[in-house]
């Protein structure tokens, strides 16, 4: 068992065990689960004793696990420790766990029992959260497995006219793999992505993400608000639409002509209330927001106070860019504690490259504050 996106695109996997020679090819696919993100192998020959289904139903907040995989930078079939944290709207396990995409389809397990409760399925860069299948929804698909005799070739299986839905994972992958300066990868990109959100619903919110990403990229601001509206629209609960859609408005606030006073400050203006509907989301959720999050509102604040002091006509308007001020200078604080926390679990970290840049971050998080102390 493991993700479509893992395996989507290969003519040819092979499989073994952690710290064994032997490889098992793969014979192709006997059930498939496109809304999960999940798919069931065949092996040429027995591989090996399979690990056994927990209940995921009935593992309590907090309850300790541990994901087996082999993480970016990590060590093949590293076991990284967490605790489990709630169970989303769509049915994924939510799990306090710094996991990267190289533990994609990999499991997690319960430290109790050594049970599978779940097959890691995305990790989020913004706060410390990966989310997971259920093993119940592993359960189910289990039983859909056709027999023996009955294998699909994974040429077959992905094809975009037989699988629409399953090819949609490999239109992503092509999506993630432009680069942002050719023009002519982006349109391409965009376009794979528009079929992703056509062909795969299940897949249209992490689609529309990499779309504004690129819309972003190209300076199409006006494009990535609405693309990003249209994802907070279909998931309203979806914190991560919101960071998306006031990061797009700060970006267009920030290279909109400064004549332009008033879109200027519309758009700072949509830009803290989206940061605002995230964090709250965040918090709603019992999870913590990062710096980034407090960092950027914190800079929309700074640059709105700044506008609405310029245009100041009275001592009130002054008051409230003041306030603004003070609003900016909370979340830059806020930002320079959880930067904080990072450069020190950074200290022991074998990745140089990325204490540097958070190093870097830091840095410039206090050169926003004395900024706007000195406004």
């Amino acid at each position: 068992m493991t993700n479509i996106h893992v395996v989507a695109g290969a003519d040819k996997v092979t499989a073994r065990l952690v710290d064994k020679e032997t490889e098992y090819t793969i014979s192709g696919t006997v059930a498939f689960d496109a809304k999960n993100d999940l798919v069931i192998l065949k092996t040429t020959e027995k591989s090996g004793e399979p690990l056994t289904l927990g209940d995921s139903n009935a593992i309590e907040p907090g309850t300790s696990i541990f994901a087996v995989g082999t993480p970016a930078g990590g060590e093949e079939g590293q076991i990284t420790h967490g605790t489990f944290h709630s169970i989303q709207s769509d049915e994924q396990l939510r799990l306090k766990a710094t996991l990267s995409p190289g533990n994609s389809g990999g499991p997690v397990l319960n430290r109790e029992r050594a049970e599978v409760i779940g097959v890691v399925v995305a990790v989020s860069g913004k706060i410390n959260i990966s989310y997971a299948i259920p093993s119940n929804i592993l359960r189910e698909l289990l039983k859909k497995r056709r027999s023996d005799d009955d294998v699909e070739p994974l040429h077959e299986w992905w094809n975009e006219k037989k699988n629409p839905a399953v090819f949609a994972y490999l239109n992503l992958r092509f999506a993630r793999g432009v680069l942002v300066d050719d023009t002519q990868q982006v349109e391409n990109a965009i376009g794979y992505l528009n079929k992703v959100i056509e062909d795969n619903r299940h897949l249209a919110a992490t689609a529309y993400v990499h779309k504004g990403s690129l819309l972003i990229g190209r300076r199409d601001h006006q494009a990535a608000i609405e693309n990003f509206k249209k994802l907070t629209e279909l998931i309203p609960d979806y914190w991560i639409g919101y960071y998306h859609l006031g990061h797009a408005f700060l970006q267009s606030a920030m290279v909109t002509s400064k004549d332009k006073i008033s879109d200027k400050i519309s758009q700072y203006e949509s830009a803290i209330d989206n940061y605002d509907k995230f964090i709250d989301l965040i918090q709603d959720n019992g999870l913590n927001p990062d710096a980034d999050a407090y960092l950027r509102r914190g800079l929309a604040n700074q640059e709105l106070g700044q506008y609405k002091f310029t245009l100041g006509q009275s001592k009130d308007d002054k008051k409230e860019a003041l306030n603004l001020y003070e609003a900016a200078i909370i979340d830059l604080d806020e930002a320079i504690r959880d930067q904080g926390k990072a450069l020190e679990l950074l200290q022991d970290s074998v990745n140089i490259n990325q204490g540097e840049t958070n190093k870097k971050d830091y840095a410039r998080t206090y050169h926003s504050r004395g900024y706007t102390i000195s406004n």
